[in-house]
């Protein structure tokens, strides 16, 4: 993709990247991406997220320049998982908080995405 390069991860995470269908939409996917931290390597990009269009770059898909790498929560680090909400169409976004050792949840669906 043409605008695809320099979206942060490393790869020594469990799950660095993962792409899913924005709820509602044909054509929008949401990109997330986290990072290594840990005590040897305390600075990291975060939970980040960009946005591809699948009808840009003549249909082949391109991300979103003014949607790439928007900050979601810097503590988080090496796992991340998406799961299906309860309602059927929209989806838990799942980071881990490095610093508290738990767990973070965001709401995705087609309004967008929201911390719980």
């Amino acid at each position: 993709m043409p605008n695809g390069h320099d979206l942060p991860g490393h790869w020594s995470t469990t799950q660095t990247a993962l792409i899913v269908p924005k709820p509602g939409s044909n054509h929008l996917y949401y990109l997330f991406t986290t990072d290594e931290r840990s005590k040897l390597s305390p600075s990291n990009e975060g939970l980040r997220y960009s946005i591809v269009d699948m009808r840009l770059d003549n249909g082949r898909g391109d991300v979103v320049a003014s949607t790439k790498n928007i900050p979601m929560f810097a503590e988080s680090a090496k796992q991340l998982t998406v799961v299906r909400y309860t309602n059927g169409k929209d989806l838990w976004v799942l980071a881990r908080n490095y610093q508290r050792n738990s767990i973070l949840a965001f709401q995705l669906s087609e309004n967008g995405i929201a911390a719980c």
